[in-house]
Order: structure tokens, then C-alpha cells, then sequence
């Protein structure tokens, strides 16, 4: 019995550029395109959410969600650090 070395059972050869092989320029052509397309659509640029200056308190933590509903502030109560808020 001979001891295989590492890479002698099989070969290997790279693909022959024929007419079959895929042409870049086109594929980046069509890529362009696409995104060319994409940056007039008007659902691809919308604005950005304008929320109003909100009231904090002394804390620093706003008195009003932006949902509109006041947020829940409450001390905790654990063993490390009681009554923070």
C-alpha cells in the first residue's frame, strides 16, 4: 500500500475564459442603472422625522414621550441602590 501525499489524487485547472464567461462592464452597467433608478424613487428619500423640542425636567429626562404619553418615573427599590429613580 503507497501513502497518498496531500493533493496527488485529484487535479484541478482554472476555467477557460470562453463566451460563456460573464462580462463585467455589463453587470456594472446594470448595477448603475439600478441605483440610479433607486435615488429618483421618492419612496427611497424620505424626510427624516421632525420631533418638537420636548420640555425636560430637572434631570435631564423628558416629561413626554414622543408617543405623547407621559412616561412612567418611579424609584426602584434593590438592595444596591435604593430610591433611584
Amino acid at each position: 500500500m503507497g501513502v497518498n501525499q496531500m493533493g496527488q489524487d485529484y487535479s484541478y485547472s482554472q476555467p477557460s475564459s470562453s463566451s460563456n464567461s460573464i462580462d463585467m462592464s455589463s453587470l456594472l452597467e446594470a448595477e448603475a442603472k439600478m441605483y440610479a433608478d433607486e435615488a429618483e424613487s421618492p419612496y427611497c428619500n424620505a424626510e427624516p422625522d421632525q420631533f418638537p423640542p420636548q420640555p425636560e425636567a430637572d434631570d435631564g429626562i423628558p416629561t413626554a414621550c414622543y408617543c405623547g404619553a407621559h412616561p412612567v418615573v418611579k424609584c426602584s427599590y434593590i438592595p444596591k441602590d435604593p430610591y433611584r429613580r
